[in-house]
C-alpha cells in the first residue's frame, strides 16, 4: 500500500474513533481533531480546525483546556474538565518537543466522563435493586426472576395477587400482550400454599379446538386419529391438587367453553372418546388480551364462564402507563444479556431518554427483546441512538413516531400558506435515496443561513446529536 494511502486510512480510523483526539500547535491554533473530541467537548459539529482554543475560553464554551496548561507548562496535563452543559471530559494532553527543544504542537487526548458515569449509576442501581429483590426474598416473597416492581401501579398488582395466593379463588388475570400475565400466575403459585404442587400452562390460542380439548381433558387410545394406543392424561390431571394457568382463554371455541365450564363447576373431567368422569381438584387461573364482557354481549363468550372465572380480577397495566418501570426493566435486561454473552455493554443517557419515552407497544416483551438485540448487535461497549434505528418505526433521529404529543404534527399543520415548501421529483429513484437527497439539501440550506448546529436543531425541531450526526454523514460541516 502506498505511504498516501496508508496516511488516509490512519487518518479515517482516528475520525471514526470512540476517544476524542486533537492536535493543536504551539500558538494555540487547532490542527486537527475527530468527531468524538467534538462530542467530547460538546462542541458537536462546529469545527474548531483553524482557531485558537483561547477563543472557547473567553467564550465561556471551555472552562479548562488542558493543551493549553499543558503548552504553559511544557509538561503532560491530565485531568477531569467541566465543560458546557455540565458535562465533563477526561483529558490529557503531552507536548510533542522538537530535536531544538521547543514544543512543535500538543497531541490531546478526551473521553467523555459524563458515559462513565451513568454506568456507574447503572451499576448501582442494578446493587440496589438486587439488594431490594434479596429483602423481598427474606420477607418470603419470591418475586420469581422475571419480574421488576417498581412503579405503585405493579406494586398494587402483587399486593393484590398477595392476597389471593392461598386461597382457591379463580383468577382473571387482563392486559395487553406481553405484560406479564403469566409472571403473575406464577408469583400466585410460587407463593401460596399450592408451590410444592403443580403448575402447569397452556396457551388456548396456539392450539386448534380438537387438539387443545384433548390436551386440556386427555384422551382414551384410539379415540382418534394419531392417538396414542395407551391413551394420554390431561393438563387438568396433571394440575390435580395445583395450578392451571389458562392463557388468552378468550381464543376457545363455544363448544370447549361448555365443557371447561362442566370441568370447573363439577370438579371432574371426561377425557375424550371416554364416558367415564375423573374427579380433579385444580385451581385456576386464566388470562386475556381479549375484552369479554364485549364478547359476552356478542355472544362470542359464555356469560356463566366468564362469571365463574372472574371471581378475582386482576388488571395488569401497560408498561406505557408504569414508566416507573422502564429503566429498571432495561438495566434488569442488559445485565442479564451481558452475563449470558459475556459482554459489557452500557447504554447512554440520550438512548435511555429515547427509550423511556417509548410507547412499548409490545410492552415487557418487546422491551426484552430490544435489550438483546442491542446487545449482541452494537459495535461499541456504549450503546447509543444510532443503535437504535432498527425499533419499531424510528428512523434513528428523534422520538417514534407513536409517542408524539401532536405538537410537532399541529406545529407543521398550522404553518400558514407562506411558509408551504415546493419538492420537485425529476427523475424516479429509491426512496431511501430520494429522502437522503432532500434531506442533504436541507442541511446545507440551513448551515449555511444559521451556522451552528445549536441553532439549526431549534429550528428543524429535532436534538443537536440529530444534526451533529446528519452533518457529519453528508459532511457538509467539512466544506
Amino acid at each position: 500500500m502506498e505511504e498516501k494511502n496508508i496516511v488516509e486510512a490512519l487518518k479515517m480510523l482516528v475520525d471514526y474513533a470512540e476517544d476524542g483526539y486533537m492536535i493543536m500547535d504551539r500558538k494555540g491554533v487547532v490542527l486537527y481533531h475527530n468527531f468524538a473530541y467534538l462530542r467530547a467537548v460538546s462542541m458537536e459539529m462546529e469545527s474548531m480546525i483553524g482557531h485558537n482554543l483561547r477563543e472557547y475560553i473567553e467564550r465561556g464554551d471551555i472552562k479548562r483546556s488542558s493543551a493549553l496548561m499543558a503548552l504553559e507548562q511544557k509538561k503532560k496535563v491530565s485531568m477531569l474538565t467541566v465543560i458546557r452543559d455540565n458535562k465533563t471530559a477526561f483529558v490529557t494532553s503531552t507536548p510533542v518537543i522538537g530535536k531544538d527543544g521547543v514544543i512543535e504542537m500538543i497531541m490531546t487526548h478526551a473521553r467523555d466522563n459524563t458515559e462513565l458515569s451513568d454506568l456507574k449509576k447503572q451499576i448501582r442501581m442494578l446493587d440496589e435493586y438486587a439488594a431490594k429483590l434479596d429483602v423481598e426474598g427474606r420477607n418470603g416473597l419470591d418475586y420469581g426472576s422475571e419480574v421488576v416492581v417498581v412503579s405503585k401501579q405493579m406494586q398494587g398488582v402483587f399486593a393484590l395477587a398477595d392476597k389471593v395466593k392461598s386461597v382457591g379463588s379463580t383468577v382473571m388475570l387482563l392486559g395487553e400482550s406481553g405484560v406479564g400475565k403469566d409472571v403473575v400466575a406464577k408469583f400466585i403459585h410460587a407463593n401460596g400454599t399450592l408451590k410444592d404442587k403443580p403448575y402447569i400452562a397452556v396457551n388456548c390460542s396456539a392450539l386448534p379446538e380438537h387438539l387443545l380439548e384433548s390436551e386440556l381433558f386427555g384422551y382414551t387410545g384410539g379415540s382418534f386419529t394419531g392417538a396414542k394406543r395407551e391413551g394420554k392424561k390431561g393438563l387438568f390431571e396433571a394440575a390435580h391438587n395445583g395450578v392451571l394457568f389458562l392463557d388468552e382463554i378468550g381464543d376457545i371455541s363455544p363448544n370447549l367453553q361448555a365443557k371447561l365450564l362442566r370441568a370447573i363447576e363439577s370438579k371432574t373431567i371426561t377425557r375424550v372418546g371416554d364416558y367415564a368422569a375423573i374427579p380433579v381438584n385444580t385451581r385456576i387461573i386464566t388470562a386475556t388480551n381479549k375484552n369479554l364482557p364485549k364478547m359476552v354481549k356478542e355472544g362470542t363468550f359464555r356469560e356463566d364462564l366468564y362469571y365463574r372465572l372472574n371471581v378475582v380480577t386482576i388488571s395488569i397495566p401497560p408498561l406505557r402507563e408504569r414508566r416507573d418501570d422502564i429503566r429498571p426493566l432495561i438495566f434488569f435486561y442488559l445485565n442479564r444479556y451481558n452475563h449470558m454473552y459475556n459482554m459489557t455493554k452500557m447504554i447512554s443517557k440520550e438512548a435511555m431518554m429515547v427509550l423511556q419515552s417509548y410507547q412499548w407497544p409490545g410492552n415487557i416483551r418487546e422491551l426484552k427483546n430490544m435489550v438483546e438485540r442491542m446487545v449482541v448487535t452494537s459495535d461499541s461497549d456504549t450503546i447509543g441512538t444510532a443503535d437504535l434505528s432498527f425499533f419499531g418505526e424510528w428512523d434513528g433521529d428523534d422520538d417514534f413516531p407513536d409517542t408524539a404529543t401532536g405538537d410537532a404534527a399541529g406545529n407543521a399543520a398550522g404553518r400558514e400558506a407562506g411558509d408551504a415548501v415546493s419538492v420537485s421529483i425529476n427523475k424516479l429513484m429509491p426512496l431511501a435515496e430520494a429522502v437522503e437527497y432532500m434531506e442533504r439539501q436541507l442541511l446545507e440550506k440551513a448551515k449555511a443561513e444559521l451556522r451552528t448546529s445549536r441553532k439549526i436543531a431549534k429550528e428543524l425541531e429535532v436534538s443537536r446529536a440529530t444534526i451533529s450526526r446528519k452533518l457529519h454523514k453528508y459532511h457538509i460541516n467539512e466544506a
